[in-house]
């Protein structure tokens, strides 16, 4: 009795380990094949793009001759948040003979949609602001920037939107030539039409 005792308890044991090592081997294959649930609930992250903003503009120069199809302007432009001189970014871009210029893809991360000012500063032109210009994108959008006009007259390679001797000197440097800066109106030689665009704007500053 005493023999077919422990031999019970023997295969109570054996029964015992034979349960706790397949239980051990599941949890091992659960694992392996990445099917084992932790003790918190694993989350489900989705991760979304960040899909960019793709903008244009459109502008107007004045004092162009002819006054349509001769907008071609080196331009830099400025995004700042409303009300600010500092830019969030600056893009530097050519308008074409219609005043349509890119500013190429600018991700949604950089740019979150809202209000934003544009600065734009043309080449022998002043700058102007435009302000709360909506940027609801990200989306492909046109912005039409053309009033106010580009002012021009800021011919000097200084830049310092200010329209003074400095510009009507270096107009007259280049009189009769086909200076690109000096061209004000563009219409391939500088002369008195180009001065008369400068003066127009004589002792004006750009805005900020």
């Amino acid at each position: 009795m005493e023999l077919l005792g422990r031999s019970h308890k023997l295969v109570i044991w054996f029964t015992v380990l034979l349960t706790l090592l397949s239980i051990i081997l599941l949890a091992f294959y659960e694992y392996t094949h990445g099917d084992v649930l932790s003790l918190t609930d694993q989350g489900t992250v989705t991760v979304t793009g960040d899909v960019p903003h793709i903008i244009s503009i459109n502008i107007k120069p004045e004092s162009r001759i002819p006054p349509t199809g001769n907008d071609q302007l080196s331009l830099v432009v400025e995004i700042r948040s409303p009300g600010s001189v500092i830019p969030i970014t600056s893009i530097n871009t050519i308008a074409n003979a219609t005043g349509d210029a890119s500013l190429g893809t600018i991700p949604a991360s950089a740019l979150p949609p809202g209000i934003y000012d544009v600065a734009i500063k043309g080449l022998s032109h002043l700058r102007k602001v435009y302000p709360n210009e909506n940027f609801d994108g990200p989306v492909i959008k046109n912005y039409t920037l053309s009033l106010p006009q580009l002012p021009a007259g800021d011919a000097n390679p200084t830049e310092d939107n200010y329209v003074n001797s400095l510009d009507i000197s270096y107009i007259t440097l280049h009189v009769y030539g086909n200076d690109i800066r000096a061209d004000l109106t563009r219409d391939g030689i500088i002369n008195s039409l180009d001065y008369a665009a400068l003066l127009r704007n004589l002792s004006s500053y750009g805005d900020n």
